[in-house]
């Protein structure tokens, strides 16, 4: 089946197909192949799953869309899914559609920052990275993205602010993993 998450009202949609049909199931898995939210305010982190082709989404954005077309998440989402589809023309329309209507969706100006950064857009990139960095200063994609343009237009100062982030974070993230995996709260141990 499929599923999106709606954080307007917080919830996760799951549509079952198949033998998994049965909503009272003992078991139910869902995998996906890359990060897509967040659920950082109930100390998860990021939800990482592996394997879920997630193009199979699309008709439940494009539904979506088609009972509430200012629904600026499923814009998002169905952007994202344009630009894995190498479809960048309708992948823009949608994302800028998203941003336009909601000012806050980090995912949605950092896509505009890929498809900006492929076309060699790199004003226009920088400025949708500096706004996914401004939505969520944590996440290192946007850091290590800047990185590699700022160093691609010879600005090497600036490139290394921003490899300097992405490693800090990378760094914390790793540690918070560790420490959440072990128990372990006191400082991680030295090797000498």
């Amino acid at each position: 089946g499929t599923w999106w998450f709606d954080p307007g009202t917080g919830r996760l949609h799951v549509h079952f197909t198949g033998v998994a049909a049965e909503p009272f199931a003992p078991r139910v898995e869902i995998t996906m192949r890359d990060r897509l939210f967040a659920p950082r305010k109930r100390g998860l982190g990021y939800i990482r799953v592996k394997g879920f082709v997630f193009e199979r989404a699309a008709n439940q954005f494009e539904l979506e869309l088609k009972n509430n077309p200012d629904h600026a998440q499923a814009l998002t989402y169905l952007g994202d899914i344009k630009i894995r589809n190498n479809d960048a023309k309708t992948a823009e329309t949608l994302l800028t559609r998203a941003v336009r209507l909601q000012k806050n969706i980090r995912l949605a100006y950092f896509d505009l920052g890929i498809l900006y950064a492929k076309q060699k857009r790199n004003p226009e990139a920088i400025k949708a990275f500096l706004r996914a960095e401004e939505l969520d200063p944590k996440e290192p994609d946007a850091h290590y993205r800047l990185g590699r343009i700022y160093m691609e237009q010879g600005e090497k100062q600036k490139a290394d602010i921003e490899f300097a982030k992405t490693k800090d974070l990378h760094d914390k993230t790793t540690e918070s993993l560790i420490q959440k995996v072990t128990g372990n709260t006191g400082p991680p141990p030295q090797h000498p």
